[in-house]
């Protein structure tokens, strides 16, 4: 059996989450002698594969051309949606753009000639008829769906309702937590801690967030919530620090203003490329973990730094909640509101109640999710 692991272009040169999600379903297909190919650039696709797995509903630039190329050939087109959207959603996206994006000269000069109120539904009705009419497409021409958690389901039926039979294409797969992870003694107090990269923070209690800086990662939310609290440490762990001097154009003035206020701001630290048991130490040893993201579909970091224990504030428009004990998390209902976070961080730095760590994560393994994928693929075939 030969697979297809189709994903977007930037997969390497911007890694996230989807980067490790598609390595080990990867590494662990190939464990069962399954062929899987990685393909992020349109010249290393082929026609020759049994199974054709595309990743991210809304990355339809990517994934049309391909659809249309294999419709006529009636292979089987599976798509991991990596998705979430709803009317709050499209608000704050539009936001990020008005804020943040290469058209905000454009943004401003439309809301004085309409007001901004006005605009901004325009661009939400504009944007929700292009996003929806292609996305809706992508729908039709997958064979099956796989999503990650019943809140993705959930917004995808509610979003879609006019897609006739799409409940019937969707299969609930979680994502599990890497396997490499879990290995790691996360008993032991001082485990992997490496005292000369972490000199500045060992013995304090900080706030931790990991991942690709990105505007609908939405990082610089705490930056501008601790602004002027600087007893309270901040902790960024980057895939790769590079894109702060090399940033996206589409984007450029977010990354600019993220790398002024982390210049700024006194106690406040940055990592990249860091070892698991690095990143599990500091998983282990932050107060808090904070995740702001405008939307997260899953949230993989969200999953490994509860499973190590760390008291949670994370967005409410996320996937990954599903699977854990909510009871002492505390959630960001607005995104946007830098006040409102800052209220939770300092609640959550205050408060003695600690969670239960040993409430386990209800998901499967990664053996396990790899034979529910096999037994999908071979369906198919």
């Amino acid at each position: 059996m030969r697979i297809a692991l189709i994903a977007r272009s930037n997969l390497f040169t911007n890694p996230g989450g989807d980067t490790l999600y598609i390595l080990n379903i990867k590494k662990y297909l190939e464990k069962y002698n399954v062929k899987a190919d990685i393909i992020a650039k349109r010249k290393d696709f082929t026609l020759d594969y049994d199974v054709y797995n595309f990743f991210n509903l809304g990355d339809y630039k990517t994934l049309l051309p391909y659809l249309f190329e294999l419709k006529n050939k009636k292979m089987p087109v599976i798509l991991h949606t990596l998705w979430l959207k709803n009317k709050e959603i499209e608000k704050m996206i539009i936001e990020i753009y008005k804020r943040h994006s290469r058209f905000k000269k454009i943004f401003n000069f439309g809301a004085k000639l309409v007001g901004e109120l006005n605009f901004k539904n325009l661009l939400i009705f504009l944007n929700k008829f292009r996003r929806k009419r292609k996305e809706s497409l992508i729908l039709n021409l997958v064979s099956l769906i796989i999503v990650s958690s019943y809140t993705e389901k959930k917004f995808l039926l509610e979003y879609y309702s006019d897609l006739e039979n799409l409940e019937n294409k969707i299969y609930l797969l979680p994502i599990p937590i890497l396997e490499e992870i879990q290995l790691i003694n996360y008993k032991e107090k001082d485990f992997g801690g490496n005292k000369i990269l972490f000199k500045d923070i060992i013995g304090k209690s900080f706030l931790l967030n990991v991942g690709r800086i990105d505007p609908f990662k939405n990082q610089i939310l705490i930056l501008k919530a601790l602004q002027n609290i600087e007893n309270i440490p901040i902790v960024f762990v980057l895939p790769d620090r590079n894109i702060l001097s090399n940033p996206p154009q589409n984007f450029k003035s977010y990354y600019m203003e993220f790398k002024e206020l982390l210049e700024k701001r006194k106690n406040t630290y940055l990592y990249s490329n860091l070892t698991l048991e690095d990143l599990a130490f500091l998983y282990k040893n932050c107060k808090i973990y904070c995740h702001p993201s405008i939307f997260e579909p899953y949230g993989l970091s969200i999953l490994e730094a509860y499973y190590f224990g760390a008291e949670l504030i994370i967005t409410k428009y996320c996937g990954v909640k599903d699977f854990l004990d909510v009871s002492n998390i505390e959630f960001i209902n607005n995104p946007l509101d830098e006040l409102e976070l800052r209220e939770k961080i300092i609640k959550k730095f205050n408060s003695q109640v600690k969670r239960d760590i040993n409430n386990p994560l209800n998901l499967l393994n990664w053996e396990e999710f790899t034979k529910k994928l096999l037994s999908i693929f071979e369906k198919f075939l």
